[in-house]
């Protein structure tokens, strides 16, 4: 894919795993952007929208009013904290993880808790920057996909495929063993 920017529905059509009933959680949502798309594809499913601003969280929950979407739900938790997200053991079908892991460096305690939450052969789906794009933030703590296979092929998370973002992202599939 050579567009511009992150096109979530384009890339949530190479998944080819999102339907009806779903559960799943979009860590470090923001404004919203993957929740809505996700939303609008699970249907009567759950989508929980998890990040530590508040006002990120409202901005999602009025976007969320004036587009008719009932299937969000909106949590304020800290992902690098065990327990963090709020979310029950083994409870989601998938989890995203979109330009979350360059702000943190705890990465592995996030993963920790996408694997704690995912159900047995759930999914796991990861974009963020590519270090070393014209776009890609100076400051931060970038990792590549080498870097987040090495963190999550030691909590049973193993690499199912890489998806196609822009030329700024990578995406990575993951599922839980």
């Amino acid at each position: 894919m050579t567009q511009s920017y992150l096109n979530p529905a384009s890339i949530l059509e190479q998944l080819d795993l999102l339907h009806n009933n779903m559960t799943a959680a979009d860590f470090g949502c923001g404004s919203g952007y993957f929740t809505l798309a996700v939303a609008n594809v699970i249907g009567s499913g759950t989508i929980t929208a998890i990040d530590v601003l508040e006002s990120a969280l409202a901005s999602l929950q009025s976007q969320a009013r004036i587009k008719g979407f009932t299937n969000i739900r909106v949590v304020r938790g800290n992902l690098e904290a065990v327990n963090g997200s709020t979310l029950a053991n083994e409870s989601q079908d998938l989890v995203l993880l979109v330009n979350v892991l360059f702000m943190s460096q705890k990465k592995d305690a996030i993963m920790q808790e996408a694997q704690r939450v995912l159900k047995p052969g759930g999914d796991l789906l990861v974009i963020d920057w590519k270090p070393g794009t014209t776009l890609s933030p100076r400051k931060g703590y970038l990792s590549s996909v080498t870097d987040i296979e090495a963190i999550t092929s030691t909590i049973g998370l193993k690499s199912i495929k890489t998806v196609a973002t822009d030329a700024f992202h990578y995406g990575l599939l993951l599922q839980k063993s």
